[in-house]
Parts: C-alpha cells; sequence; structure tokens
C-alpha cells in the first residue's frame, strides 16, 4: 500500500497550526506587559530510530491518533517499508527544542 500524500500534507499542516497557536500564545504573554526579557533559545539533538520505534513515537501525536483505523494502517505500513527499503532500517533526525523565559512583572513595574 502506497502512503497517501493527502494524509500527510493533513498532518503537516495540523503540526504547522500547531506551532503557531504555541507562538502566538507566547507573543500575547508578553504583549500582555505581566512578562519581561524574554530570552529564547535552542537545543538541537540528533536521534536515531528503528522502523518499530519511530512508528511507536509517531503514533502519540495527536494528528496520527485522529486518523481512522483504516488511513493509519495504509500511512503506517508505507512508512516502515519506506524506512527499511530507503534508509536501511533506520532514520536519523534532528529536534530543535526551542525555549523561552522570560521574567515576570510584579504589579508595580507594570507599564500602564
Amino acid at each position: 500500500m502506497a502512503v497517501d500524500a493527502e494524509v500527510l500534507i493533513k498532518i503537516g499542516i495540523e503540526l504547522t497550526k500547531a506551532a503557531l497557536q504555541e507562538l502566538n500564545r507566547l507573543w500575547m504573554a508578553i504583549d500582555s506587559g505581566h512578562f519581561k526579557d524574554l530570552i529564547s533559545g535552542q537545543v538541537i539533538s540528533e536521534v536515531s530510530y528503528t522502523a518499530d520505534e519511530y512508528l511507536t513515537l509517531l503514533n502519540t501525536y495527536s494528528p496520527y491518533i485522529k486518523l481512522d483505523p483504516e488511513n493509519k494502517e495504509s500511512l503506517f505500513l508505507g512508512l516502515r517499508h519506506r524506512i527499511e527499503d530507503d534508509f536501511g532500517g533506520s532514520l536519523q533526525l534532528s529536534y530543535i527544542s526551542a525555549f523561552h523565559i522570560a521574567q515576570k512583572v510584579n504589579s508595580e513595574g507594570r507599564k500602564s
């Protein structure tokens, strides 16, 4: 069974929407006047997954959990074949973990 490109596109769109919503919440907190001195950073990590490990990981993400069982089975079977046939049975992935730290402004120091 082939991996359905439309399903992959929908999942990518949902993940992008979630990331944008999180950024919007961050900026709303800063714009509220309750926080100051925002510091942002990132940590990069490299991880290797077998096909089983990667599919287990995907199965914890909401967009994949929400898939109907038939589409999920087809997608995961296609992904398993691609990982085993095209990537030698494992994937090397990079992750960027972002963080944001801001100091809370006490009520006397808040701007009006």
